[in-house]
């Protein structure tokens, strides 16, 4: 069984180090497992068409890294010009509800946008107090009324890949970006690190 030391990142609360240190372990991870990707593979929307493509997963992942650094954590009503700049396509479709399809980008490109929104994040995050990361906000993409731990939600959420099928009879597309090894959540294997507070607790 492999061993996971937690070295929470230097320059943070305790608390909150801890959380970005799993963060960047999954990223790492994530990066290193689809360095190798062709286009065809990135773009494959399962055998039905209808599935989220690896590249429409790698764009979403860092457009609601950025969504939940400047609406919830930071309270702004938007993200910051320089950083829409990043994110061309809306998250989804608004009738649907589904992931915006994301085809034909390079594997470059989704990986430079992902350091960017990560380099972003982590400045950002450095100002906040262990009482702003366990402030309760609103889920406003679900329930409006149910108050999430902004930190520990974020965290937990989205250090595995989002692997929602469009189609109701499969997920096999998706399944594919599990067995390339996108949807291991590194933090379930440290899982001793968060016990220690509240906001530790995995939802």
């Amino acid at each position: 069984m492999k061993r996971y030391e937690v070295t929470p990142l230097p320059g943070y609360n305790l608390v909150i180090g801890r959380w970005l240190w799993a963060m960047q372990q999954t990223r790492k991870r994530r990066l290193r497992l689809v360095k190798d990707l062709d286009q065809d593979l990135l773009d494959w929307e399962g055998p039905d068409g209808r599935e989220n493509a690896i590249g429409t997963l790698l764009y979403h992942i860092a457009g609601v890294e950025m969504g939940w650094l400047w609406w919830e954590l930071k309270g702004h009503s938007g993200m910051p010009p320089e950083i829409e700049e990043d994110f061309p396509s809306e998250a989804a479709d608004p009738e649907t509800g589904w992931l915006t399809r994301v085809r034909g980008i390079p594997l470059a490109e989704h990986v430079r946008r992902l350091e960017r929104s990560r380099e972003v994040f982590l400045a950002e995050v450095k100002s906040l107090s262990l009482s702003d990361w366990r402030t309760p906000r609103l889920d406003r993409s679900t329930e409006p009324t149910r108050p999430l731990r902004s930190g520990c939600c974020f965290t937990s959420s989205h250090t595995r890949l989002n692997t929602t099928s469009r189609s109701p009879r499969s997920r096999v597309g998706n399944q594919r970006a599990v067995e390339l090894g996108l949807g291991v959540v590194v933090v379930t294997q440290v899982p001793a690190v968060f016990a220690e507070t509240e906001v530790g607790r995995l939802v």
